[in-house]
C-alpha cells in the first residue's frame, strides 16, 4: 500500500489532483479490505494503521479536516492495538505518534484542549521511550522537542503560562545542544529560532520583557551563521524572529515611562520597516500560509505601535 503513498503524493506535487484522487481512492479501497481481514496477522495490522494515518495526512493537504481526524482515529485505535498485544515495533510507534500528534493537532484546532493534551502526552511517552533506547540519537531528542513544543501550545492556549514557559524552556536547552555541536545544521538552527521565539512570546505574556527581548535579539543574530545564499526559509525566519521583537517591544512599551516608550517605540520601528522591506520583495502572488501570517503578524504590530500613548 505504500506504492499508492507515493504516487498520491507524486500526482499532487505535480497539480494533477484528478490523478492523486484516483490514488487516493484506490489506496482507500484496499486499506479497508485489508482491515476487514478476519485474524490478520501482525504486519498487516501494521500496514493498514500506517495506511489509514497516510490516508488522513492527505485529508488535511486538501484541508478536509474531518475526514482527516476519522482517519487518524483509525490509524490511532490500530496502533494502540498492536501496543496491547505486544505487536508493536520501532518504525510502528514512530508512525503511531505521528498519527498521534496530527490527531492532536486538530483537538487543538477545534478547541478540545484536554483530548489534544493527552494524545499529546501518550505520542511524548513513545518518543522519550525511543530516546531511551537510542540515547546517542539527537535526531530522536530533538524529534522529541516537537511535541513539547505543541504541549507549551496547549498549556499557553490555557492561559497556564507558567507550564508554557516551562515546556518551552526545555525545548530550547534540547534544541540548543543539538544546535551548538553541529552549527550547519541548518533545521538545528531553524527549530532554535523558532524556540527562542515561542519562549520569547510566552516571556513576554509573562511581563518578563527583558528576558523576551533579549531572546529575540540572539534569535534575529542567528542570521550572521547564514550564508550568502541561503534558503528562503531560512530568511524568513529571520524576519519572524523580527516581528517577534517587534512584539516584545510593544508590550514592554505600554508599562514605562514615556521618556522610555519612545526609545523603545523608535527602535521597534526601525526593525518594523526591515521587515516591511522583506515583505515587499515577496511577490503577492501564490503566498504560502507562512507569507500570509508574516504579513498578518506586520499589520497586527504596525496597530500595536501606533496605539502605544504619546508623550
Amino acid at each position: 500500500m505504500g506504492a499508492y503513498d507515493d504516487l498520491t503524493d507524486a500526482l499532487a506535487a505535480q497539480g494533477d489532483r484528478a490523478g492523486a484522487d484516483q490514488c487516493y481512492r484506490a489506496h482507500l479501497a484496499l486499506t479497508e479490505r485489508a482491515a476487514a481481514a478476519l485474524r490478520s496477522a501482525d504486519p498487516l495490522r501494521l500496514a493498514v494503521a500506517t495506511s489509514y494515518s497516510n490516508l488522513a495526512y492527505y485529508r488535511s493537504q486538501q484541508n478536509d479536516l474531518a475526514g482527516a481526524k476519522q482517519f487518524y482515529e483509525r490509524a490511532v485505535a490500530g496502533f494502540s492495538d498492536l501496543e496491547k498485544r505486544q505487536s508493536g515495533t520501532a518504525d510502528g510507534r514512530a508512525q503511531y505518534a505521528f498519527a498521534l500528534k496530527r490527531l492532536g493537532a486538530i483537538r487543538i484546532t477545534d478547541g478540545s484542549l484536554d483530548d489534544a493534551e493527552r494524545l499529546y502526552r501518550t505520542a511524548l511517552d513513545l518518543e522519550t521511550a525511543a530516546v531511551a533506547a537510542s540515547p546517542a540519537s539527537v535526531r530522536l531528542e530533538v524529534d522529541r522537542t516537537l511535541t513539547l513544543s505543541d504541549l507549551g501550545l496547549i498549556a499557553k492556549k490555557r492561559n497556564d503560562l507558567a507550564a508554557a514557559a516551562r515546556a518551552y524552556e526545555e525545548v530550547m536547552r534540547v534544541r540548543r545542544q543539538a544546535f551548538d555541536a553541529d552549527r550547519k545544521n541548518t533545521r538545528h538552527w531553524t527549530l532554535l529560532a523558532s524556540g527562542m521565539v515561542y519562549l520569547a512570546n510566552t516571556y513576554s505574556a509573562q511581563g518578563r520583557h527583558e528576558e523576551a527581548i533579549s531572546l529575540c535579539r540572539e534569535a534575529i543574530a542567528m542570521s550572521n551563521l547564514l550564508s550568502a545564499d541561503a534558503p528562503y526559509r531560512l530568511l524568513w525566519q529571520v524576519e519572524h524572529s523580527r516581528m517577534a521583537l517587534v512584539q516584545a517591544l510593544a508590550a514592554a512599551s505600554v508599562s514605562i515611562r514615556p521618556t522610555e516608550r519612545v526609545a523603545l517605540r523608535r527602535t521597534a520601528l526601525a526593525e518594523l520597516q526591515t521587515v516591511k522591506r522583506f515583505i515587499d520583495h515577496t511577490p503577492d502572488r501564490n503566498l504560502s500560509p507562512s507569507d500570509r501570517s508574516l504579513r498578518e503578524d506586520y499589520r497586527s504590530a504596525q496597530a500595536a505601535l501606533e496605539a502605544l500613548p504619546r508623550p
